[in-house]
């Protein structure tokens, strides 16, 4: 497993099992540009590949690292690509679904079942 975020709060490494990366800890506002560098190395190192964001084990996370998952996808959108957020927790699911994010270009919130746990209703446009 290579890290390539390494702080007291904070450690990103890349999947042994494809093209991606782990996310461990807390993911605050002071990680977010060393976050979005890595998602953007991660998509460099891997030309033509979709990309999976493991976040089993993401215990907090800032609206600035939201808002760098978002632009991720959007830019591998625009390659023709995706990024998968994996194991995310039905907490997260709700922030992204709030946002609007979960409908952003590239970006898949594979965590089944969990939609049913916090239904949101959008107002009409």
């Amino acid at each position: 497993m290579q890290r390539v975020v390494d702080t007291a709060t904070l450690v990103v490494t890349r999947l042994d099992n494809g093209p991606g990366l782990a996310v461990y800890g807390d993911l605050g506002a002071e990680h977010a540009a060393s976050f979005a560098r890595a998602l953007r190395e991660a998509a460099a190192d891997n030309p033509g590949a979709d990309l999976c964001l493991d976040c089993a084990r993401l215990d907090t996370v800032s609206v600035e690292a939201l808002r760098a998952v978002a632009d991720a996808a959007a830019e591998l959108a625009r390659e023709g690509r995706t990024l998968t957020l994996r194991h995310l927790s039905p907490y997260f699911q709700r922030i992204f679904r709030l946002t609007g994010w979960d409908e952003t270009p590239g970006l898949i919130l594979d965590s089944p079942g969990l939609r049913a746990w916090f239904p949101v209703r959008r107002r009409a446009r």
